[in-house]
């Protein structure tokens, strides 16, 4: 296939805003974008390469894989050995224990779904995960394998309905991504099978090509450029998006490879010596710019913009010259220095040795012994609590004691008969339902009420201020009403963060309040009126009777700063944040003012002097979610008003 600058151009406009985003400057929430605009281009570049050997049977599979691994492998080994090595210096046994899980799943091309189970790629602590973006470069590596098979199967059986067939496949691909972002979106975003429609799409085009041609309208390319930096004004606009608009920068992108000729103003935005350059190193600069970063974040916590600047160029500089000096070494086999086995050999010592310290890491559970041994009794003491923290997060199972007392995240078939057997025993029961902040108020209430009927449904993210006919509301609001006295009292709670507001736009997760800096102030909350007034709306139209536990001031102070400054350290709420959730609490009072409604601030009196932390216990699992000790405390001041 012969060298297209406009495709060095495609990959600087998706590598940028990718670093960007990984950098955490403000106004690239949208820069994620990039990776859908890499995985068009490789679908399309694999199949333009490997489709004419396979009509012309000179395709092997040998040849196929000693490319790949000449062109993916040094420059993945080099990142992923320097890290470890950064890795061993920098990080505590808790980071380096996760670390060294995460070098096998980059190492073996499994890190998506590794990930997938570990972490949402929006969550604020995906910013510390040094090898977080080789998810993306496992699904193509799992591409790569499955497609050329494929490939073969479909050119010597159907070659007739080949587009046919791909178009089919990456329609099929398309709708469970739309499916599965309505009902599981941290799988969606990470599983092949609902990421192959793009890398599907950039086939398709690859085999049309061959077929007919490149289009000759220079208009499709202009058009397609407009496309993706409109697809970037409307992520950006809008935040996290996962929805039709994901497939704007797919077709962009297609238009844009669908063309060999270009206007003068595409070609001065792709095939100018910056771009050009930018996309020549966008593989090492994907590859090195994460773990930059998240090593970065986790020294300094809290990056001031000249070190977020010092950091970008750090980074480029270092994926040029991986990109120079080892990437091109090895890339092509006429080209390379060093023949297949020669590069195989090479590649093997960076390979071992990164497994070595994987491997040496996990027995001895993060070089944990001689880490304790340069702490003092107040750092030790800061590090026992967080390894007790996350092993109790770990383990964070529902309550559950056999009988009566028993929390679920779905209404299912067993738990209503259980509720049915239960009202027989002890008369009517208590009910708490909501979210995962629900959750947490079931376990305070049960651990010091002696009542024996108590039931939860709390499952996370299951909020009602959108809609109520997800999760588990309609079945249970349809349980209530047909037996009306089954419950004494029944209470609801979600997270109060997603009526608030910054910059006019409502809050849909808490990604923006786990950035803040641990001295921010400047940051302006609001209160959305619109989703209070829209919770009590769908809470009316299931449920009668209910009483409504208002929302809870959420400190919003991560480990990173627990660790940093130590648990004697005399921590500040941020005064802008204390006041937004003040605030929020009497408009719900307001809005809830003819139904039972309780204060849960009133109740609290959180004081972040007492009711955060100290050398034995920490009473926060996380910003928002109380620890098990944290249930506990605040368990004593809701038991006698609930």
């Amino acid at each position: 296939m012969d060298y297209r600058k406009e495709i060095d151009g495609l990959r600087a406009i998706a590598i940028l805003p990718v670093v960007l985003f990984h950098s955490g400057l403000p106004f690239f929430n949208w820069g994620y974008v990039g990776v859908d605009i890499f995985f068009v281009i490789s679908g399309f570049l694999i199949t333009s390469i490997i489709l004419p050997k396979i009509i012309n049977h000179d395709f092997t599979f040998l040849w196929f894989y000693e490319n790949r691994i000449r062109r993916l492998f040094p420059a993945l080994f080099l990142m992923i050995f320097s890290s470890c090595l950064v890795a061993l210096l920098l990080l505590d046994p808790i980071k380096l224990k996760d670390f060294s899980y995460s070098i096998f799943s980059s190492i073996f091309f499994y890190s998506n779904f590794f990930f997938w189970q570990e972490i949402d790629y929006f969550e604020s602590n995906s910013e510390l995960m040094p090898f977080l973006h080789t998810w993306s470069l496992s699904i193509e590596e799992q591409f790569y394998i499955i497609f050329p098979i494929l490939l073969i199967v479909l050119v010597r059986k159907v070659k007739k309905y080949l587009l046919i067939i791909i178009a089919l496949l990456s329609l099929s691909s398309l709708t469970l991504w739309f499916y599965g972002n309505i009902f599981f979106q941290t799988a969606t975003f990470y599983l092949p099978i609902t990421r192959a429609w793009e890398l599907l799409a950039g086939a398709f085009l690859a085999i049309y090509v061959y077929r007919y041609g490149f289009f000759q309208n220079k208009n499709f390319s202009a058009l397609g450029l407009l496309i993706i930096f409109f697809s970037f004004y409307l992520f950006g606009s809008e935040g996290k998006l996962k929805n039709l608009f994901m497939v704007l920068p797919v077709i962009g992108t297609l238009l844009i490879l669908s063309v060999r000729k270009h206007y003068s103003l595409v070609k001065a935005i792709l095939m100018n010596r910056v771009s050009v350059f930018f996309g020549l190193i966008s593989y090492s600069l994907y590859l090195f710019h994460q773990p930059i970063f998240a090593f970065a974040k986790i020294y300094f916590i809290d990056l001031e913009f000249y070190q977020i600047l010092f950091f970008l160029i750090l980074s480029i500089f270092i994926s040029y010259i991986s990109w120079k000096y080892f990437e091109r070494i090895f890339r092509t086999r006429y080209q390379s220095r060093l023949n297949f086995s020669k590069t195989l050999i090479s590649l093997s010592f960076l390979f071992l040795l990164s497994i070595f310290i994987g491997i040496q890491a996990i027995k001895t559970d993060g070089n944990r012994s001689s880490y304790l041994e340069n702490l003092n009794y107040e750092e030790s003491q800061t590090h026992q609590l967080l390894e007790d923290l996350k092993a109790e997060n770990e383990t964070d199972a529902f309550i559950d004691n056999g009988k009566c007392v028993v929390n679920a995240n779905d209404f299912t078939d067993e738990l209503r008969e259980r509720i049915l057997e239960c009202k027989e025993i002890f008369g009517a029961g208590i009910l708490f339902f909501g979210d995962s902040h629900a959750k947490d108020i079931f376990n305070s209430y049960q651990y010091t009420s002696k009542r024996e009927f108590i039931i939860g449904l709390t499952a996370n993210f299951c909020q009602a201020h959108e809609k109520i006919n997800h999760c588990y509301f309609p079945e249970l609001g349809s349980f209530i009403k047909e037996f009306p006295e089954i419950f004494e009292k029944i209470y609801f709670h979600q997270a109060g963060y997603f009526f608030l507001t910054e910059n006019n736009k409502e809050l849909n997760d808490k990604y923006l309040l786990e950035q803040l800096p641990l001295n921010d102030s400047s940051t302006v909350f609001g209160i959305s009126r619109n989703r209070i007034q829209e919770l009590r709306s769908n809470l009316d139209s299931l449920f009668n009777n209910i009483i409504i536990i208002g929302p809870r001031l959420e400190p919003h102070i991560q480990t990173k700063y627990i660790k940093k400054y130590s648990c004697n350290h005399k921590f500040n709420t941020r005064e802008n944040l204390d006041d937004a959730f003040y605030r929020l609490d009497k408009v719900f009072i307001e809005v809830f003012n003819d139904s039972a409604y309780l204060s849960l601030q009133e109740i609290l009196k959180f004081s972040i002097d007492t009711d955060l932390l100290n050398c034995n216990e920490i009473y926060w699992s996380d910003a928002d979610h109380w620890s098990r000790a944290g249930e506990k405390k605040f368990g004593k001041r809701i038991k006698e008003v609930f």
